[in-house]
This record gives C-alpha cells, sequence and structure tokens, in this order.
C-alpha cells in the first residue's frame, strides 16, 4: 500500500474518533441537562394582589389571589398563604398583580415625601404632630391607621379660668358700656379635654434618632423590660396627618395652648360618622358622672343677657 494511501486512512479514523466523542459530548447534555436545554428553576405559589389596594385597608379574601412564580424571581419575603395576611391593613398603597410582601403590612419609621404625596386625597393637607410613648399610643401609631385627636387644658396652665359677670360699669372718655369679669375661685380646677378632630388617616411616620446619637455620642441602653413591663424610653414619634384646612386651624391651636394626644382607632372605622361628645371639665364630672358627690356645689354664672 502506498504511504499516501495510508496517511488518507489514518486522517479519516482521527476524524471518525472526533465526530464519536462529539456525539457522547451533545448526548450527555454538555452539562446542561437532558434534552439540550437547562433545567428550569423549581416553581413557588405565591399571593398576589387581585386589585388595588389603598393605604390603610384591611386585607380580604377578594382582593387576593395566587400564582405560581420561577423561585428566582419570589421576593423573600413573600407571602404564600393568604389566611396570613387576612384582616391586616397595609401601610403602603398595593397595585393589582404585584406579589404581596410581609414588609408591606409595617412601617420601618421613615416616610417618604412620594408616599406621603401619593396617598394624600384632594382637598385635604398633610401636618406633623408630636408624640411621645404616653400622649402616641405608645409610639406604635403607623401609617394607615386611623386617630383622634384630643385637646387638653391643664389647670396648671391658667389659660382657661371659670369666671362670673360682674356688674356692667360706664367708663372712659366718652363714657361707654364696660362689661366686667372675676376668677369664681383660684382653687377650682379648670382643667378641660375635647376630642378635636375624629377618624384622621395618617399618611405616615418618623421615629427621630435618640438625642445622643444625633451628637455622635454612645446612646445610652434603654432599660431593661420583661412581657409584662414596657420599657419608658423617652422615645418621640412624628405624626403626618390627613387633615382638612378647619382641623389644621385646631391642631395648630392645640399644638400652641394646649396639650395634644392622638388616640388610635379600630380598623374599621374608616367611614363611620364621627361620635358626638359633651367635652369634660369638673362641672361635667360632677352633675353628669356622678365623681365627687356628697356636697359639693359648682355653682356656674348664666350665659351673659
Amino acid at each position: 500500500m502506498k504511504r499516501s494511501n495510508r496517511l488518507i486512512i489514518l486522517i479519516g479514523i482521527l476524524l471518525a474518533v472526533v465526530a464519536f466523542v462529539g456525539v457522547l459530548i451533545l448526548g450527555s447534555g454538555g452539562g446542561g441537562g437532558g434534552g439540550g436545554g437547562a433545567t428550569p428553576p423549581p416553581t413557588v405559589k405565591v399571593v398576589t394582589a387581585k386589585v388595588d389596594i389603598g393605604l390603610g385597608t384591611v386585607v380580604t379574601a377578594d382582593m387576593l389571589s395566587t400564582k405560581d412564580e420561577n423561585s428566582d424571581l419570589v421576593p423573600v419575603n413573600a407571602v404564600t398563604e393568604p389566611k396570613s395576611i387576612l384582616g391586616v391593613p397595609v401601610r403602603q398603597a398595593v397595585y393589582a398583580g404585584q406579589v404581596m410582601q410581609t414588609s408591606m403590612f409595617s412601617a420601618a419609621g421613615v416616610s417618604s415625601s412620594a408616599e406621603i404625596l401619593k396617598n394624600l386625597e384632594p382637598g385635604f393637607r398633610a401636618m406633623a404632630v408630636q408624640v411621645d410613648q404616653v400622649t402616641g399610643v405608645g409610639t406604635i401609631i403607623q401609617p394607615g391607621d386611623r386617630v383622634d385627636v384630643v385637646i387638653a387644658f391643664e389647670d396648671s396652665d391658667a389659660k382657661f379660668p371659670v369666671v362670673a359677670e360682674g356688674a356692667t360699669t360706664r367708663e372712659g372718655v366718652p363714657l361707654q358700656d364696660v362689661r366686667n369679669f372675676k376668677v369664681i375661685d383660684d382653687l377650682l380646677s379648670n382643667t378641660s379635654i375635647k376630642v378635636l378632630v375624629q377618624n384622621s388617616k395618617v399618611l405616615g411616620t418618623l421615629l427621630p434618632p435618640p438625642a445622643a446619637e444625633a451628637t455622635g455620642q454612645q446612646a445610652s441602653p434603654p432599660p431593661a423590660s420583661t412581657s409584662d413591663q414596657v420599657a419608658l424610653t423617652g422615645q418621640v414619634q412624628i405624626v403626618i396627618l390627613q387633615l382638612t384646612a378647619q382641623q389644621v386651624e385646631l391642631v395648630r391651636f392645640a399644638q400652641l395652648d394646649g396639650n395634644l394626644s392622638l388616640v388610635l382607632r379600630a380598623t374599621g372605622d374608616k367611614d363611620v360618622p364621627p361620635d358626638v361628645t359633651t367635652g369634660i371639665t369638673l362641672f361635667e364630672l360632677v352633675e353628669k358622672w356622678g365623681v365627687l358627690p356628697g356636697g359639693l356645689i359648682i355653682q356656674v354664672p348664666p350665659p351673659p343677657k
């Protein structure tokens, strides 16, 4: 056999071996799984919003649906069971089709301008008030909650005296009638309480850092607490309320000349009418509630004629 013929045979054998090896590699999937393609990731059932859900809305079953989603696309805090969020208000606006996440049901203590403006209804104003653990329900108020604003004039303020009108005198040049008033009794309690604003929506909340942290110093640790004890740390909270123009004036007066408190309402109170209250003074306590009975008489002067 000629040398050229043997060379052709060797080249043919080599090509056959290369082709055989290639077939084996392709048959094994080339490291990418059977069938010549990559193995798809597993799916996870997640809960999604069927409709838009506004800030503070309590989630019901008809607002939710479920779908199977690729596990690599599912947020780490995705909700997988609808019953786990039923009856819970959302703390941010949720849009139809969004995957429900546990972070939607709690506030981190910081609200952005965009979030507040997005949830502020036309015709209303956003106003900030400062409360603490006592006047702000333990600083647990969150966006979407409903609150009432209460004003209190304390007896020690001396801003709300109980007075009686005396005889009118003629004074001045030219003479004119002057009405005269005097305090009935300096010892009489002049404390007065009234619910000023009812059912105001909370647009956002802010928890400022402790004063020591703000100045770069080491903040002292809060007192230790157990399950049946509350640590009073002096924490304050900024609560941003949705108010009408008239309500803004009332709340601002309460900030300047009284003591302001917020009380938390039930989640289902969104559309209930306001309660009619009397306000509370010492006279109301004695006459209507029977406080300090037994011979205590409070003489309230008649209205001026």
